[in-house]
């Protein structure tokens, strides 16, 4: 999302401005491997079926934890 608010395509925007914001808020890297080993954690206890519903819900998570931390 950074990267196609300043007008650039491709990953390797996105990629920069990720590192950045991590350098920026340690805090934040943090959190969001708090969620993807919950994420996990659930993938392994559930029935596999629902493994592209949590996904669904992950990645959700992780856009409201950085959009609440940065």
């Amino acid at each position: 999302m950074e990267g196609r608010r300043r007008g650039a395509t491709g990953w390797g925007p996105a990629a920069r401005a990720a590192a950045q914001t991590s350098q920026r808020r340690p805090a934040a890297v943090l959190a969001c491997a708090g969620v993807i080993g919950l994420v996990v954690a659930l993938a392994l206890m559930i029935i596999p079926v629902l493994v592209p519903v949590l996904t669904g819900y992950a990645i959700f998570a992780l856009h409201a934890v950085i959009h609440r931390l940065t």
